[in-house]
């Protein structure tokens, strides 16, 4: 699905519903969150976020490869930091890039959040 395609009954969330999910991604650092979530995150702004399969990929020879849940092979979802650029790019939010996953959260949640701050209580 397109980031740009509006999901039926976005507008009933508030500013403060907005704020929320910006705030429950800052919890997500370093993380695969699942399709679900992902979903739950950007519904409020007016589009579902991008998801794809993950995989286990981690072990000895690629240490910072995925790692899912124990018992997980496989997951539908996508990596915090992603889900708050996406986020960025459909608000039009400028944000620097990082070189670190978390630290590109942190970018994106610290810009949005300033975005929302200032925007009007009936959007």
């Amino acid at each position: 699905m397109s980031t740009t395609t509006l999901e039926a009954g976005w507008f009933k969330y508030t500013k403060a519903d907005r704020i929320a999910a910006v705030e429950l991604l800052a919890t997500y650092d370093h993380c695969f969150i699942a399709q679900d979530e992902v979903h739950a995150i950007t519904k409020p702004f007016g589009f579902l976020g991008h998801t794809y399969v993950g995989r286990n990929t981690a072990g000895p020879n690629n240490p910072k490869g995925l790692t899912l849940s124990a018992g997980l092979t496989e997951l539908r979802g996508q990596d915090a930091a992603v889900v708050g650029e996406e986020l960025c790019k459909f608000l039009s939010v400028d944000y620097m890039s990082k070189m670190g996953r978390g630290s590109q959260l942190r970018e994106c949640c610290e810009k949005l959040r300033t975005f929302l701050e200032g925007e009007d209580d009936a959007r």
